[in-house]
């Protein structure tokens, strides 16, 4: 997507990317700024500012900014135009800041719609996001997504690379209570190979 970005908009995404602290990604959110960023800039402003939040009083402040509060706002509109990548971001980065959207339910229903097109590390990390908060719990769409991604990972665990995404894996499955045998011996199998791999280097 970056290739194809209009030069204004990748370089904002540059500087949402080069930015160190919330405050400096607040202020690149103008609301002149804001009104003309595409799906993926401003799902990168809102990551930047859970990636770059320290805690729950720096994150309480940046909810509650009113530059915050207009980026959700127009992501409501632009949420169909993020790849797979880009909606797991977005639910990471809600996890992150533990502030969830009204338009939650559709960021769900996105994610049930495209998760073919994700990544088995994407794949692990919906999952992730979906055992880290309560707040998904009432809405319906969460069930069947979680179903549908549980049955699109355990076909793709060989695709998870390092020791750390198998962990993550794993702990995403105990805290949803998803049980199948044939995926833990699995998971258990390609463990032991990495750390074969590793001691033998």
């Amino acid at each position: 997507h970056l290739l194809t970005m209009p030069p204004a908009r990748l370089a904002l995404q540059q500087d949402l990317g080069s930015a160190r602290s919330c405050s400096g990604v607040l202020a690149l959110c103008t609301q002149d700024e804001i009104a003309q960023m595409d799906a993926v800039n401003l799902a990168t402003a809102v990551h930047r500012l859970a990636k770059l939040s320290n805690g729950v009083h720096e994150r309480s402040l940046v909810t509650a900014h009113p530059r915050f509060v207009e980026l959700y706002d127009a992501l409501s509109v632009q949420l169909p135009n993020l790849n797979g990548q880009g909606l797991v971001n977005l639910m990471w980065a809600i996890v992150q800041l533990d502030h969830i959207p009204e338009w939650m339910p559709q960021l769900l229903s996105l994610c049930s719609e495209r998760h073919r097109e994700f990544s088995a590390r994407d794949l692990s990390a919906t999952l992730s996001c979906m055992a880290k908060t309560r707040g998904f719990k009432k809405f319906a769409e969460l069930e069947p997504l979680k179903t549908e991604v549980f049955e699109a990972l355990s076909g793709r665990i060989d695709e998870l690379d390092t020791p750390t995404d198998l962990v993550c894996a794993v702990a995403a499955f105990s805290r949803l209570a998803l049980r199948d045998e044939q995926v833990f011996g699995r998971i258990a199998e390609r463990t032991i190979g990495m750390l074969d791999s590793f001691v033998t280097s």
